[in-house]
């Protein structure tokens, strides 16, 4: 007897319920391995397959023409024998929230057992036959007390008037994206299109051109139906080929007619859809059962309750070799949808730019943005905020966003983020470029110079407010007083874009970008010109003109964004991700910029895709920089001492990077990632610099201690240099010992730096000493250069008054000068001139000895080397 009860088991697992469709389970249980036209029976008629014993089978049905599909393989039965038993009751199926399947049945239905009978037998409930009687063709013979199955049941048999016609049909509509009349269009859909015109032909699926170059197409089989879907994801992922810009969708044909028409009729679901993306019914992926297939969200999926609604479908992750995943995080619906053109500051279709909430935002600090902050925001938490945010702002959007963007909660950083994304075409930014002292983006918009024009800030402060005559008054002031100045043509570019006056905004702009002298301030004008034609759908116009500002800029990296952001509204996906990922890869915060943004809608599942992928590979490299950040600390402990003048900056980094340890979010992941990378090369680099610096320290020290010893050498007073030669020693070792040590080595580098440091603490100690020696030495010095001076000096005086009063006595008159006869008065004359030589050789031996003295100390140190 084989029994129900394992097969139960693998598919009725407690799950959050996203979906719930009511339909019926179709256990089948068979002594023989079941044949392939028989499962493909069961297929044509919509069910598929939920789990599968050696023995037994479970499938799912959503609607009653199973019966039918029974009857007729009843019938089939009776030329080809075979015992099976084929018990159908009511049940539930359940989708959860990562599409996975499960079943809900009644308690008492888990307790089904059977033998295995002797030729095909289909049982049927109470209830299916109740539904079954008004099929033509079917007959229900009541079964008395069966084996293993509690309850009333009853056995179906069909007859030839069983009706062979269901069968489950599809119809499928591609409308290929781009300007009809653009000859890149031409030449590239007819490139695509005979390539799909081959696959077509392939698996002989009819299709028909209609209006606007879309194609109707109708699958009559689940078989057709999986490889056709195979064919066109391949051709879609294939980069060395790729597919043209599409969107594609299908749904189940039921009554709808084959025609051109009905593209027409789909036209407004197909608007919603994202390009380059099969949309196909749940229902319609699990009946293709292919297992490198697996249906994923997307925004026209997050609010679907039925089997029938659309999903997106994405190649398994062993068809590629690699994971997948997607992040499905979605904007809140009234953010995305709107009756307006994309709003030129925040793309927003909820309202005009003179109605934007982020006209009356000021400029803020470039480095640490609302953006930046997000990054500490939990993903997992992410969605649940939406939901709240969609609740606070659905009644009236502006009052909504307008009040958020002032409260410090988790759904006014959100909006606050949301608004960066497109912050660089906002009016705050043009008063940061206005202010800028730099030329290029981004460094030159860091610094800021002081407000100049008054009226000019006067105007931007009324256009603000809405008042525009006063705006008008005030920028005309400035265009007569200034007329080479840019800033007032910006100004009435934004003022005539506000008025819808796309072309003389643009003339202003042109206008501005002639009379602008810096690439930052050009870069920006173009970027103005680039944003007017993408929200006016010129998108082509809108990447050449944000291509001029790159040219301008090379690190502008918002103009790279917006040239992503027109390619995913071209539908050039594959080419929009590669850049986004270059963006990423230089600043996480685009990360956050994607996940926010409103404008990219019609490519946003392939993001969330793409950022998984991202997400996945940073969490495989970053496994083991976790760890090196928790150690940081210690590496910085390990190599640099709290009183090393780095280490306080160090040690302020390793606390911000720990701001985003935990937070389960990428930019986070990314700059935690990034943080620990840079303070460790830092690290080291600071070692490196300060062995260095320690080799040229060190270097320093000798030649002072070359220059102390030399200075200390001739001192005439060897018992007094005691405590001298103890610090002269302790620096000399201190040195030999840095030069023996192999300062690579933490433990030797802050041993080397604790030797460099006391020996330049005992070399100041040094030095002091040595201004005591050095006047004492110079002091001895002097006076013997001194006594040898004033040695000569005084002979040569001595001769010199010898020789005056000599010839004083023999030339002077004898004869009474004054009341005094010099000649008798010789000896007082001698002790006069005496005194006045020698008077004069003290002078001279000062003069001598201070001008040589220098001359003299050097030769006698270097006699002592």
């Amino acid at each position: 007897m084989t029994c129900i009860e394992s097969l139960l088991a693998k598919v009725t697992k407690p799950v959050a319920p996203r979906l719930l469709c009511n339909g019926f389970v179709c256990w089948l249980a068979h002594s023989q391995p079941l044949p392939v036209s028989f499962l493909q029976t069961l297929t044509d008629i919509g069910g598929w397959s939920l789990a599968e014993e050696n023995s037994q089978t479970l499938w799912f049905f959503p609607s009653s023409e199973v019966m039918l599909g029974l009857a007729r393989l009843y019938n089939w039965a009776r030329l080809h024998p075979m015992g099976t038993s084929v018990t159908v009751f009511e049940g539930s199926l359940i989708v959860d929230d990562k599409l996975g399947q499960s079943l809900k049945v009644k308690s008492e239905l888990r307790s089904l057992c059977v033998e295995f009978p002797k030729r095909l037998v289909v049982r049927v409930s109470a209830r299916m036959r109740e539904l079954g009687r008004t099929l033509t063709g079917l007959s229900f013979k009541h079964v008395q007390n069966p084996d293993g199955l509690a309850g009333e049941w009853f056995e179906l048999e069909g007859s030839e008037q069983v009706s062979v016609s269901y069968k489950l049909n599809w119809l499928w509509v591609i409308r290929p994206l781009g300007a009809r009349q653009d000859k890149t269009f031409t030449k590239g859909w007819r490139a695509y299109y005979d390539r799909l015109e081959a696959i077509f032909q392939q698996y002989k699926v009819s299709y028909l051109l209609a209006e606007d170059q879309n194609l109707v197409l109708r699958v009559a089989s689940p078989r057709v139906m999986g490889a056709l879907t195979s064919e066109l994801l391949a051709m879609i992922e294939d980069q060395g080929a790729p597919a043209w810009p599409c969107k594609y969708m299908a749904v189940e044909m039921g009554d709808q007619p084959f025609t051109p028409e009905f593209a027409s009729k789909v036209r407004y679901v197909m608007d919603s859809l994202e390009s380059n993306a099969l949309h196909l019914p749940l229902a319609t992926i699990f009946q293709i059962a292919d297992s490198r297939i697996m249906p994923v969200d997307s925004r026209a999926s997050m609010d679907n309750s039925k089997l029938t609604d659309l999903f997106q479908v994405r190649f398994h992750s062993s068809k590629s070799g690699r994971r997948r995943g997607s992040l499905n995080i979605f904007l809140p619906s009234s953010l995305i949808s709107g009756g307006e053109s994309p709003c030129f500051y925040c793309g927003l279709r909820t309202h005009q730019p003179r109605k934007c909430p982020s006209r009356m935002l000021q400029p803020g600090n470039v480095q640490v943005t609302d953006m930046s902050r997000f990054a500490r925001t939990d993903i997992n938490a992410l969605p649940a905020i939406l939901t709240g945010l969609e609740k606070q702002v659905a009644p009236d959007i502006i009052r909504g966003l307008t009040g958020l963007l002032g409260e410090k909660t988790d759904s006014g950083l959100v909006v606050r983020s949301m608004f960066e994304v497109n912050m660089v075409c906002q009016l705050r930014t043009m008063a940061s470029v206005w202010r800028a002292k730099g030329k290029e983006w981004p460094r030159g918009i860091e610094e800021q110079r002081p407000q100049s024009d008054a009226q000019l800030w006067e105007a931007l402060e009324a256009l603000r407010t809405g008042s525009l005559e006063r705006a008008m008054e005030k920028v005309d002031h400035v265009v007569l007083s200034s007329p080479k100045n840019y800033q007032p043509r910006v100004l009435l570019g934004f003022m005539a874009m506000e008025r819808d006056e796309f072309k003389r905004a643009l003339g202003f702009w042109d206008e501005a970008e002639s009379l602008a002298y810096t690439s930052l301030q050009r870069s920006y004008i173009q970027l103005l010109q680039g944003r007017l034609r993408e929200v006016t759908g010129d998108f082509s116009e809108a990447i050449r003109l944000y291509g001029r500002a790159l040219g301008e800029s090379p690190r502008f990296s918002q103009a790279r964004y917006r040239q992503a952001v027109c390619l995913i509204k071209s539908g050039y996906l594959n080419e929009a991700q590669a850049l986004i990922r270059e963006l990423i890869k230089d600043n996480p915060d685009y990360f956050s910029t994607v996940l926010l943004d409103t404008e990219l809608e019609g490519g946003r599942s392939h993001l969330l895709s793409d950022l998984w992928e991202i997400w996945d590979d940073a969490k495989t490299r970053s496994a083991e920089v976790i760890g090196a950040v928790e150690h940081l600390p210690d590496l910085l402990d390990k190599w640099l001492p709290s009183d090393h003048d780095a280490y306080n900056m160090f040690h302020v980094r390793i606390e911000d990077l720990n701001t985003y340890a935990g937070v389960n979010n990428y930019a986070s992941m990314a700059k935690l990632l990034r943080g620990t990378i840079a303070i460790r090369a830092d690290i080291q680099a600071r070692v490196k610099k300060d062995i260095q610096e320690l080799a040229n320290r060190r270097t320093a020290i000798r030649e002072r201690l070359k220059k102390i010893q030399r200075e200390a050498s001739w001192f005439p007073f060897p018992s007094m240099l005691g405590s001298f030669n103890k610090l002269f020693n302790s620096c000399g070792e201190g040195v030999s010992l840095i030069g023996h040590l192999d300062l690579y080595v933490p433990e030797k580098f802050r041993q080397g730096h604790e030797a460099m440091r006391q020996a330049e603490q005992n070399l100041d100690k040094l030095e002091k000493k040595l201004l005591l020696l050095q006047g004492v030495r110079n002091g001895i010095l002097f006076l013997l250069l001194s006594g040898k001076y004033l040695l000569i000096f005084e002979i040569i005086a001595l001769i010199l008054a010898g020789g005056v009063s000599v010839g004083l006595y023999y030339l002077a008159p004898d004869q009474v000068i004054m009341g005094r006869n010099l000649r008798q008065e010789r000896w007082l004359i001698l002790n006069i001139t005496l005194i006045f030589f020698s008077f004069l050789a003290f002078v001279a031996t000062a003069i001598k000895a201070a001008s040589n003295f220098e001359t003299y100390k050097n030769e006698i140190l270097d006699k002592g080397e």
